[in-house]
């Protein structure tokens, strides 16, 4: 019984502290799909190709405040394009079709998808990086996973890089 009760108290204090490892980003590759796709201020149905993109939290975290950059690059390394925040899609939902993007809110060990879209100017496009998280406590994930976040200029670098 003093095992049990000792484990619930570790399990309660680690849940109470947010932190880097507690909020998760991680690029889920390339997909098809119908939904409409909204870029800029215009839905689209003529691009079914877009980079599925994994959001996860150790907690109930609020996403207001948290940073979301994208950066797409070429086969040369070269900053193709950088957008703010995932692109919308318009989709089924449990209260029916709904435009769907970033959730307010991240539920507790449950990933949350959201979406890039895959427009025009992204041809010859071979590298994506994805930063998430509150500015503080960044994290970022690349694809395809053979390469380098290290390897990649993009402005939070310093601060998703481990240290030393």
């Amino acid at each position: 019984m003093k095992q049990i009760i000792l484990w619930a108290c570790v399990f309660a204090v680690g849940i109470g502290f947010a932190s880097a490892e507690d909020v998760t980003v991680r690029i889920g590759g390339k997909e098809k799909s119908t939904d409409l796709i909204k870029v800029g201020s215009a839905w689209r149905k003529d691009l079914p190709d877009r980079i599925k993109v994994r959001l996860r939290a150790g907690k109930e975290t609020s996403t207001s405040g948290m940073v979301f950059k994208a950066y797409f690059y070429d086969e040369n390394g070269h900053l193709l394009r950088s957008q703010d925040g995932p692109n919308a899609i318009w989709t089924k939902t449990k209260r029916g079709i709904e435009e769907v993007g970033l959730p307010a809110t991240l539920e507790p060990a449950k990933a949350s998808e959201v979406f890039l879209a895959l427009p025009e100017d992204l041809k010859g496009l071979r590298t994506t990086i994805v930063v998430f998280g509150k500015p503080s406590e960044l994290v970022a994930d690349i694809y395809p996973s053979g390469k380098k976040l290290e390897d990649f200029d993009f402005p939070e670098k310093a601060a998703v890089l481990p240290k030393g």
